[in-house]
């Protein structure tokens, strides 16, 4: 049982870090760029050794509409707060989709250690205990054969 969870941690975890990381290089790579606005930028501890900026930022489309979207990004107190408020940004958004789903390019999902670490920590561990549990198991009897007599 906990090699399969284990294993389906792994595999959760590693597939929506994917997805995020790949949403957002498609919406840098494939999306309108436009300058924004950094309204206000939270800078606050988020874990035992992670400090978590989370950044408001408006910008306006070309047809003069205005956005609003939230987006945080995680690092580490000495790296300080990844943006402040009042600071230009550049944005990149799909204008085929949610307007609030847009990315502060130098904020976007990168792959990074922590996450890849952990994902891969859990696969190796589900197998290696797949394995030695398997190997622990002893072998079947053989069939009982009748005496002729």
């Amino acid at each position: 049982m906990f090699t399969k969870l284990c294993v389906l941690l792994s595999i959760i975890g590693g597939c929506m870090m994917v997805f995020e990381v790949e949403t957002d290089r498609h919406i840098v790579d494939h999306g309108v760029r436009v300058e924004g606005i950094v309204e206000s930028a939270d800078f606050h501890h988020a874990g035992k050794h992670s400090y978590e900026t989370t950044v408001w930022v408006r910008y306006d489309h070309p047809d003069g509409t205005s956005a609003r979207f939230e987006q945080s990004v995680r690092g580490s107190y000495e790296e300080g707060p990844k943006a402040k408020a009042g600071e230009t940004v550049t944005v990149s958004y799909d204008p085929f989709t949610d307007p609030e789903e847009a990315v502060v390019e130098k904020l976007r999902a990168r792959y990074g250690p922590t996450p890849l670490g952990v994902t891969v920590l859990l696969l190796v561990v589900g197998m290696f205990e797949s394995l030695f549990t398997a190997a622990s198991v002893p072998e079947p009897h053989p069939p009982r054969t009748r005496d002729p007599a």
